[in-house]
């Protein structure tokens, strides 16, 4: 083969195989140790975003594909020492943008050992490294979204055991630390029951997720937590169960104050069954003590039929009392306020109330001193706290200690449970503890319903817990019960300022003889029985009586002989105009005109605002009524 032909041979091969070089997609280059490149093939011109070979052979690499001496030095470093190297660099595009690249080259040396070139292959891996970025601030983020949740997030095995849980969850099971719970069994740990976590991941395997599941599980120190768990299954390409993940909301509050508010519906609910009820029996009660002392005044006291009647209206007498217990519960009952400092109120109560205890049982009283006053019926608290000192005392038959103690508080530190009805954010707290068998949480679902005991058959009513309920709704307040079996109970009460009726109540008290008189007085009243009664009893006392049956009667017959009515009796419940309706008609004829208001239960309330604080002339008169009770009460509106 001559020179010539070798020459053409070379050239063609020099051609083909840059031809070759060209082809391939990744960057061929070979540049000067001081930075301009020798060739390079048209991938990595068109990787770089120059128009041709020529116009990048001619860029100075240094300064004008890195972004900054940190890129170039950072280049360098990986072949110091070394033959080729393998790295990931930042250049820069001609337009300006930025350009990934792995650069898989290596030096060439001379027969001195000095560098010549360096050649090598560049990787665009731009929309790679991108994709990592974007991984990685995903990642970032979802850490982020994991540990700033204020939900427990968590990942756990098939085995039960925590893979990673945030700082919500290690808060809201009560453990130090993320350590301390990944160590942890969770079903043996975290489950009140431990067979109720295979039932859930039952539950959860069928669907492959569950949302708001409704799972009773615990903190460390044995608390229950109810929570609500939404959680996925995560599986491997064979679609094995590899763990499970997913987010746990704490529902313990709210299920508690539903559970209160629920308990306060259902005593609202039996309350007006029961203030309708004893409104009935009051009514049947004035109709039997009425005929009662009818018929004794027709006897004599020798006759065996007068003894009767003594015995009908001493039952009569114990019915009234224990309905009055009941429109306490029903929050009926008539009150008699006052400004109050329930720690005089205490004091008064605690020298009374250790005569009537057991020896075995010690009082203790824990007063704060600068108390604030509320706005209470003295008899009515001292009805609560003998009656929850009693309960106490049944309590601790062995004997033990009851702990009395008043402080001030504010509304927003009652956590976890409904706020007393009050818009004032001031409160007393009355504090009753004792040492006693305490009370699980069946037997403390129902302790204030009427006619509930734990007592034997013939010891108690039932009537006394269910009466400090009443007592304390009627004043706005607000009562809590905390008790465990054989650990005692404590009764939490409290109490708001009140606005005071303008109203004054007649008392049922015993009174002398009462003298009747001439005047005519108009009895409205829907119960047949009660008002014949009352028609009698103001005949027997000289008085000249008109009656009427309903609310239009009424007011059509005192339309009528207004002039000459004297005293108005209304219930309060009537039909065809009520009592408010027939009061504000009558009054609007005659504004001064008396009025005895008579009810079954307290209606202060309901006429308060129909009444001027300087007009006296009206009063309220509680069923069952008595003879002399009735006339006496007459009589001193007559002589206003």
């Amino acid at each position: 083969m001559n020179r010539g032909n070798s020459t053409t041979l070379y050239r063609e091969s020099e051609k083909s195989y840059q031809e070759f070089v060209d082809r391939l997609p990744d960057g061929i280059y070979r540049s000067t140790p001081r930075g301009r490149f020798l060739t390079v093939n048209s991938a990595l011109v068109k990787m770089l975003g120059y128009a041709s070979k020529e116009e990048l052979l001619v860029v100075n690499i240094p300064e004008d594909l890195y972004f900054s001496a940190k890129d170039r030095i950072e280049a360098k470093k990986n072949f110091k020492g070394d033959k080729s190297a393998n790295l990931i660099a930042r250049l820069k595009k001609k337009d300006g943008s930025e350009l990934w690249v792995e650069d898989h080259g290596q030096q060439i040396f001379d027969a001195r050992g000095r560098v010549i070139y360096y050649e090598g292959i560049l990787r665009d891996i731009t929309q790679r490294r991108q994709i990592q970025n974007a991984l990685r601030e995903s990642e970032e983020k979802y850490r982020s979204l994991f540990e700033e949740s204020k939900d427990a997030v968590f990942i756990s095995t098939p085995e039960g055991r925590l893979i990673d849980i945030n700082s919500a969850g290690v808060d809201l099971f009560g453990y130090t630390s993320k350590d301390e719970i990944l160590s942890i069994n969770i079903a043996q740990e975290l489950y009140i029951n431990p067979h109720d976590r295979g039932v859930f991941h039952k539950t959860l395997a069928k669907a492959g997720f569950v949302k708001n599941y409704e799972l009773i599980l615990k903190r460390k120190d044995g608390k229950k937590l109810i929570a609500l768990e939404s959680a996925t299954v995560v599986r491997d390409e064979q679609g094995k169960t590899v763990a499970y993940q997913g987010i746990i909301h704490d529902l313990t509050e709210r299920k508690q104050i539903e559970e209160q508010l629920f308990q306060a519906q259902k005593m609202e609910t039996v309350g007006t069954l029961v203030g309708g009820i004893a409104h009935e029996f009051n009514n049947l009660l004035t109709v039997i003590l009425g005929n009662a002392e009818f018929g004794k005044q027709d006897s004599r006291p020798s006759d065996a039929v007068y003894r009767n009647f003594n015995r009908i209206k001493a039952a009569a007498i114990q019915a009234r009392d224990i309905i009055r217990q009941l429109l306490s519960f029903s929050r009926r009952q008539c009150l008699q306020t006052k400004q109050l400092n329930l720690n005089e109120t205490i004091e008064k109560f605690l020298k009374m109330v250790q005569r009537i205890l057991n020896e075995n049982i010690k009082l203790k009283a824990d007063l704060s001193p600068d108390l604030a006053h509320v706005l209470a019926d003295p008899v009515q608290i001292q009805q609560v706290l003998m009656n929850l000192c009693v309960n106490a005392q049944q309590a601790m038959p062995q004997g033990g200690q009851i702990i009395i103690k008043t402080r001030n508080i504010k509304a927003e530190q009652i956590k976890g449970f409904a706020r007393p009805n009050t818009k004032s954010n001031k409160l007393i707290q009355l504090t009753i503890t004792d040492t006693g068998i305490g009370m699980d949480k069946k037997t403390q679902a129902k302790i204030f319903e009427p006619f509930f005991t734990t007592k034997g058959e013939g010891t108690g009513t039932g009537l006394g817990l269910s009466v400090v309920f009443g007592i304390v709704q009627q004043h706005n307040g607000h009562i809590e019960v905390f008790s465990k079996s054989n650990m005692g109970t404590t009764f939490h009460i409290y109490f708001p300022a009140m606005s005071v009726s303008k109203i004054v109540e007649h008392e049922n008290k015993n009174v002398p003889v009462i003298r009747g008189g001439r005047e005519t007085i108009l009895v409205v009243e829907d119960e047949e029985a009660v008002l014949n009664v009352a028609v009698r009893i103001l005949t027997r006392f000289g008085y000249h009586v008109l009656k009427a049956q309903n609310g239009k009667q009424g007011y059509k017959i005192f339309k009528a002989e207004h002039e000459r009515i004297d005293l108005v009796i209304l219930d309060s419940v009537l039909p065809e105009y009520d009592g408010r309706e027939v009061f504000k008609k009558m009054r609007s004829i005659n504004p001064d005109l008396a009025v005895l208001l008579v009810s079954g239960y307290d209606i202060k309330a309901e006429f308060d605002d129909l009444v001027q604080p300087e007009k006296a002339n009206i009063q309220v008169l509680k069923k069952p009524y008595s003879k002399e009770i009735l006339g006496k009460a007459v009589r001193e509106l007559l002589d206003l």
